[in-house]
């Protein structure tokens, strides 16, 4: 399993950071899941592809949940680790998977921010 953690946090920011698993498929291409977000994934023939599909899936994803106020908290690597039926029924093999953590901006206060970061229409 590799571990990469993506883009920096803006000084006064708090973050949520969410995992993604990125894993690559037998056939060919990758895909990526997102844990805290039950049944959101993206594929792609190649790595590149997969990510811009996956950063548009959770970024609609966040903007849903808080516009009614159900964003999750993130879990844990080792939560979602220890969760075999999630791994088992996506075929994800941990020791050939990726994982990423994505940050989402929060507030200091503690509420969701229905912003993301980073925004989407950043320089990438």
């Amino acid at each position: 399993m590799w571990i990469t953690i993506l883009h920096a946090p803006k000084q006064g920011r708090t973050m949520l950071h969410y995992i993604a698993v990125l894993v690559p498929q037998i056939e060919g291409g990758w895909r990526i899941h997102f844990p805290d977000f039950p049944g959101c994934r993206a594929e792609g023939a190649h790595l590149e592809q997969a990510i811009g599909v996956a950063r548009q899936a959770v970024y609609q994803r966040v903007d849903m949940a808080a516009a009614d106020g159900s964003v999750p908290s993130p879990r844990s690597l080792e939560a979602i680790v220890a969760d075999s039926d999630w791994a088992r029924t996506r075929g994800v093999d941990w020791r050939r998977s990726v994982i990423s953590l994505v940050p989402f901006a929060d507030t200091v206060s503690g509420q969701h921010s229905s912003g993301v970061y980073p925004p989407r229409n950043a320089a990438q």
